[in-house]
């Protein structure tokens, strides 16, 4: 990495800390000697080629025939509209229809374009269609075999009716390609705006063996907190409930969207290969991006993440693997920037913009991890903050202007250890990383440690300047309370020492540190 003039390169080749964890036992003084001979590793991201992931190549997917049938079958025993509605399946649909027992829409088989459907069905009571914007007032439902499209050109607007609990599900394909869906209340007339949790909106959720396309449209005002009715979920939740197989996870591209008061922006379980390229998700109410459950293969590039209300702006969490998180903007939401949680590993989070928010980057209980190339400005609290994972690679940061420590690194029992174990959330109280050539300015410490079993540090670059960048961000540096040098937790007794390492001159110099229990 190339650091501008205004970084002064203080070289502190290699920083090795092993603290013992054995219960009872604390950290009172560190052993500080020096060697020379380090190297950091070639650095090899190895990203994705995204030339297939752009909205002409959605559009050569689109199959060639345009034909197909839909129809009208009862709610009563359809597993693929059980999530949303699995206390009273039928019941509460049936009160917004005002029907005896609900109905929904069965997109049967072939592919069948939104404007045809309506069409088909022939009843402005359950689907109309003025000036280009559709009107459903029904659950739509495309089954295994079958695609539904909903192309702009055709259609450019969707409008799906919260009072009669309109939503689309997809257990086969799913295109929308330059319109629009949003949440609606005809009752006000205007869009289904987020009121309370458990209080429903429409919603688009794809199931086992489907494939979604999303290009160049808008989603807005979606989702509700039951299981896959977040506002866009991609899962295989149903089948698994019944005991079936769980091959043919559903997969898809999402390129060029704006998702706008989701409940939750994006939500996977069990997903594979799906591409969520050059998207913004604004003012999610849980989560912006939300890969979950054994996700994996994900692309995540080139999205711009604000304004998130309740937690993280993107975060992959419980066995979310082997994905890359690359070039996004995470920045003004109410948790961290970027998060992996829950035994997340083999994931790279790379050359993202991560700026204002409450966290930084957060790894919590999820080893075999890579943190390379962010720059990661004015957030509340850490820059970057790992938790209980091993093998963690924090290299070629710019870490600036940060309201704690810079990096703080943990290992230690949490306070839900129990509740965790008994969910399958287990993790063990280690932490090893490696720190390479990051950049630091500006902010109130240079790390924090609480517990760890190893760390190395190789080269330390210190912002002299960092009010052009703050400035460019948006953020507001306090002179008076920055210490780049400051360290605290289990390094904070020997600070003299560990500080006068980190500033030991130039060459590739390792700087062994080696804590020894109290009492020895």
């Amino acid at each position: 990495m190339s650091y501008p003039q205004s970084f002064t390169r203080l070289v502190v080749t290699a920083c090795w800390l092993s603290i013992a964890l054995a219960q009872g036992r604390t950290t009172e003084a560190v052993e500080v000697s020096v060697r020379e001979g380090f190297e950091p590793p070639p650095l090899r991201l190895n990203l994705p080629d995204l030339a297939h992931h752009t909205p002409a190549a959605v559009r050569s997917r689109l199959p060639s025939k345009l034909e197909g049938r839909a129809k009208l079958a009862p709610v009563a025993g359809e597993r693929f509209l059980e999530e949303a509605f699995r206390r009273e399946l039928g019941v509460e649909l049936a009160k917004r229809q005002g029907r005896e027992e609900a109905v929904f829409i069965a997109v049967e088989a072939g592919a069948l374009t939104l404007d045809r459907l309506v069409a088909q069905l022939d009843d402005p009571r359950l689907a109309r269609e003025s000036e280009g914007t559709v009107t459903l007032r029904l659950p739509i439902l495309v089954r295994h075999g079958a695609t539904l499209v909903i192309d702009g050109e055709r259609t450019p607007s969707v409008r799906l009716a919260e009072d009669a609990g309109a939503l689309i599900a997809n257990a086969g394909g799913l295109f929308v390609l330059g319109s629009e869906v949003i949440g609606w209340n005809d009752k006000s007339d205007g869009p289904a705006r987020f009121v309370e949790k458990s209080r429903f909106r429409p919603y688009l959720a794809s199931y086992i063996r489907s494939e979604t396309y999303l290009v160049n449209s808008r989603f807005a005002h979606l989702g509700f907190s039951a299981p896959t009715a977040y506002g866009l979920s991609l899962s295989t939740q149903p089948e698994r409930k019944h005991g079936e197989p769980t091959e043919d996870s559903p997969t898809g591209k999402l390129i060029g969207n704006v998702f706008e008061d989701l409940y939750y922006g994006f939500y996977s379980y069990e997903a594979r290969d799906v591409a969520i390229v050059d998207n913004v998700y604004r003012d999610s109410i849980v989560y912006g991006i939300d890969p979950h459950d054994r996700s994996t293969r994900l692309i995540i590039a080139g999205n711009t993440t604000t304004g998130t209300k309740e937690r993280h702006g993107i975060i992959g969490s419980r066995g979310v693997s082997n994905s890359h998180i690359w070039d996004n903007k995470s920045y003004a939401n109410a948790g961290s920037g970027v998060m992996l949680d829950r035994n997340c590993y083999g994931n790279l989070v790379a050359n993202n913009e991560v700026y204002g928010n409450n966290q930084g980057i957060a790894v919590y209980e999820s080893s075999d991890n890579r943190i390379v190339g962010n720059l990661v400005v004015g957030n509340a609290k850490s820059a970057v903050r790992i938790r209980n994972s091993t093998d963690i690679t924090v290299r070629e940061n710019r870490l600036v202007g940060h309201g704690d420590y810079a990096i703080e690194v943990s290992a230690r029992l949490l306070s839900d250890h129990d509740k965790r174990q008994a969910r399958g959330d287990r993790y063990t109280q280690e932490l090893t990383a490696k720190l390479y050539d990051n950049g630091f300015g500006a902010n109130r410490g240079l790390m924090e440690a609480d517990g760890l079993n190893e760390l190395l540090i190789a080269g330390v670059a210190i912002e002299s300047d960092p009010q052009q960048l703050a400035e460019r961000f948006g953020v507001t540096i306090d002179p008076d309370s920055i210490d780049d040098y400051k360290l605290g937790g289990d390094l904070k007794p020997s600070r003299d020492e560990v500080r006068w390492g980190l500033k030991r001159g130039e060459g590739k110099n390792v700087i062994v540190i080696r804590p020894e229990p109290a009492g020895l």
